[in-house]
């Protein structure tokens, strides 16, 4: 009777113990999923902030309007709270650590942002661009998310090793009202199957980091690419005139030079055509601006259709101007050339009623052409073809007049001026 007293006894106090064992361990269960869905919580928050960063600085950079910026600020802060929400509520936990790197890391990032948007309020775009191909602040774009992704992880992982320590107290509960053969046998039971699950558990795991690790890798490679591409297109735009599509001043000088140079070498001639529309401010004040343009572009295209051999350029030298690079063309050839185009506008058939000259829109044009000397620069071939624009726009427009321009020559009689056309 004492012992069945005894052992009665007994089986309360573990009843108790166990129960008690039993709502502590259900309280910090719910208490520890809290901190889990908060840190989850925030730590995809961080994760979605860094790409509405990165996409504002992106969009910000590639259409070159500060204003699709405005949000970058507004963002880091609350990217720098969201951060600082997750270091609080990893304070106790092993994955603290990683809060703090994952913090650290994404100041280093922060700072090259912070730069490149510097840029960006200075409109030094060609800088701001420089600053987010740099090869550090790719890398360490692609260091920060591997970390994040890691920080999940830690996170889920110690998270779910707390939970099966507090299981294994609430077993522990049960355990203690249990018959010690039964409970024998259970907790044998219970230990297979719980190896297998972890097992199966830490299987899937590496499966899923490695798909998250062969993801991220693609992610970097495409981007990567997404910004080469973006920078190609921002070369191929800088280097056009706008209105027109023909190459702009910048595109025109260096290509002068260099052919300058290749014809110094080769000793080959080099002719330049210069042109300007006829009467365009009285065309634009009676027309409209907008005809302008479009009489621009008209223009444009008979001009880009004028190039016939490699290493030829037309470009837009100004206003009304367009300048020809013609490699290899002598003076009579340049002014052949040049009497083409003034035909081919003039067959456009653009109504110009307010033009003293035709009742079309017309053009003039200046040809000048030489073999260059070691000791001359394209400075005065641009001089010549202008001057020879000058002198046809005083002769009565709508007319061809080459210079009679020689810098250094193979022959006395190899460099004839061509005749006026008219």
């Amino acid at each position: 009777m004492g012992r069945t007293t005894g052992s009665l006894s007994l089986a309360i106090v573990l009843l108790i113990v166990s129960v008690g064992v039993g709502i502590y361990t259900g309280l910090r269960s719910s208490e520890i999923n809290r901190q889990r869905v908060a840190i989850d919580s925030r730590l995809s928050r961080v994760q979605m902030l860094n790409e509405a960063i990165n996409g504002t600085l992106s969009t910000a950079l590639l259409e070159r309007n500060i204003l699709r910026a405005a949000q970058y600020d507004a963002l880091n802060e609350e990217l720098s709270a969201t951060l600082a929400d997750v270091r609080a509520l990893s304070r106790r936990l092993r994955l603290a650590p990683e809060a703090v790197r994952l913090q650290q890391e994404t100041e280093k990032l922060k700072a090259i942002q912070n730069r490149a948007y510097a840029f960006m309020l200075s409109d030094n775009w060609p800088a701001a661009s420089d600053t987010l191909s740099e090869e550090n602040y790719l890398r360490d774009r692609k260091i920060y998310e591997i970390s994040s992704d890691l920080a999940i992880v830690a996170l889920t992982s110690e998270l779910a090793q707390m939970e099966r320590v507090h299981e294994r107290q609430r077993l522990g509960a049960l355990w203690l009202i249990l018959v010690a053969v039964v409970l024998l046998l259970w907790v044998g039971k219970r230990h297979s199957e719980r190896l297998h699950h972890e097992a199966a558990q830490q299987a899937r795991l590496r499966e899923a980091v490695a798909r998250a690790n062969q993801e991220l890798e693609h992610k970097v490679q495409q981007r990567t690419a997404e910004l080469k591409e973006a920078n190609l297109r921002l070369e191929r735009l800088s280097s056009l005139d706008g209105l027109s599509g023909l190459s702009n001043r910048r595109i025109f000088d260096e290509t002068l030079l260099a052919e300058w140079q290749r014809a110094q070498r080769h000793g080959h001639w080099l002719a330049l055509i210069m042109l300007d529309i006829d009467h365009f401010k009285a065309y634009n004040d009676n027309y409209g601006h907008q005809a302008g343009d479009a009489c621009i572009q008209a223009l444009a295209g008979v001009l880009s259709r004028s190039l016939r051999r490699a290493g030829e350029l037309v470009a837009r030298y100004g206003g009304e101007e367009f300048v020809f690079i013609l490699p290899g063309s002598d003076p009579d050839a340049a002014s052949r050339e040049a009497e083409r185009i003034r035909q081919a506008v003039e067959a456009l058939a653009l109504p110009h009623a307010h033009s003293t000259t035709a009742p079309v829109v017309t053009v003039s044009l200046g040809v000048a052409a030489t073999i260059p000397g070691a000791d001359q620069s394209t400075d005065a071939l641009l001089k010549a073809a202008d001057d020879a624009l000058y002198r046809a726009k005083r002769a009565g427009r709508n007319q061809v007049v080459c210079a009679d321009f020689q810098l250094a020559l193979p022959a006395p009689d190899s460099a004839q001026a061509a005749p006026s056309h008219t």
